[in-house]
């Protein structure tokens, strides 16, 4: 049996009457009339942050992993909700991503990763470390 020699299908189109294969004719023009297959063009919307907000936050509140997210829906929870929006979901900070940390908490992990390769004297590297536990404890006070 071939795809479009089917003879059920020509049965099908025999039984039709004259009224009725007009009619799926007006419907198959309506339908197909004014689509270029050629050039089709889509169409999406972009969601407003309102949106993105109710997205992330309805998929949290049911059990959504945190990870899921994309970094622009983490950054505008932590937009709207505060650098500690992760608690109002029940969440730990170790649970919730890198990117959605604040300005500052990504700055001290990049300076302590990047402490760890630099080359220099125990003493250098004392201080530093110094240095980036204070500016931690300024994070933790605010």
């Amino acid at each position: 049996m071939d795809l479009f020699n089917n003879p059920i299908i020509e049965n099908a189109k025999k039984a039709l009457t004259e009224e009725q294969k007009e009619e799926y004719k007006k419907i198959g023009e309506y339908m197909y009339k004014d689509i270029d297959y050629k050039n089709v063009e889509t169409k999406t919307k972009v969601a407003t942050d309102e949106e993105t907000i109710y997205y992330a936050s309805e998929a949290l509140k049911a059990g959504g992993d945190p990870n899921d997210l994309s970094v622009d829906e983490l950054k505008l929870l932590n937009k709207t909700y505060g650098e500690k929006w992760y608690e109002r979901f029940n969440l730990t900070k170790h649970e919730v991503p890198k990117e959605s940390l604040s300005m500052n908490e990504l700055i001290i992990k990049d300076a302590e990763d990047k402490l760890k390769n630099l080359k220099m004297s125990r003493q250098q590297k004392r201080a530093m470390e110094r240095l980036i536990e204070k500016e931690k404890n300024k994070q933790k006070k605010k």
